[in-house]
């Protein structure tokens, strides 16, 4: 059995390294394709990351519906505000920028980004003997993700997802709970974790 692990929002390798440690037994026998567009993706922290785990690849890319550039707001102060969704980017409710508590600086600058729908169904492949496991935090980015991968029928390769919404942002027609319902639909089987948290790995 061939498994991956997709880690979308890779922060500083934190997640990575939650899995290494905590979650996954097994981890050593993932393929890891991690996505982080932002300036931590740099960081000491990632770049050890990276090197310790020989399994791991990192991609300094944003993703999302499409193979394309995007417009990435970048929090210097606080990686967990960064986005690529225009809603929490341009949200002035809260002291700080991108609907953060945390003041600071935000860098806009245009990235690369991936269909993560293309990129999954082409590396998992057709091949039922596989176990994938797909992280999501991705700051609002989900409610275009999601969808393009229900039109792709890529949940039908997703074992296991870990996400976290971002409701509050949410300016589409479809809810968290809609898409949820969704994707059960596509895979009954699929195990959904809204838990995840893996800050300060």
């Amino acid at each position: 059995m061939k498994k991956f692990l997709f880690d979308c929002g890779a922060n500083n390798g934190c997640s990575v390294r939650k899995f290494a440690t905590e979650t996954l037994e097994d981890f050593e026998d993932y393929e890891v394709h991690c996505f982080e567009p932002g300036a931590v993706g740099e960081s000491e922290e990632m770049s050890n990351t990276v090197e310790k785990y020989q399994n791991v690849s990192l991609y300094k890319k944003a993703v999302s519906d499409v193979n394309s550039e995007i417009t990435f707001y970048d929090h210097e102060s606080y990686s967990g505000a960064s986005t690529t969704w225009v809603p929490k980017a341009e949200d002035k409710r809260r002291p700080g920028p991108c609907g953060s508590d945390v003041k600071g600086d935000v860098t806009k600058k245009t990235v690369e980004c991936i269909d993560l729908s293309q990129f999954i169904n082409e590396k998992v492949g057709d091949t039922s003997d596989t176990f994938v496991i797909l992280k999501l935090d991705i700051e609002g980015e989900e409610y275009r993700v999601i969808p393009k991968m229900l039109e792709n029928n890529t949940f039908e390769k997703i074992d296991k997802i870990y996400l976290e919404w971002h409701p509050e942002w949410n300016n589409t027609p479809r809810s968290s709970e809609q898409l949820v319902e969704k994707i059960k639909e596509q895979n009954p089987n699929i195990v959904i974790d809204a838990t995840w948290n893996a800050l300060g790995y």
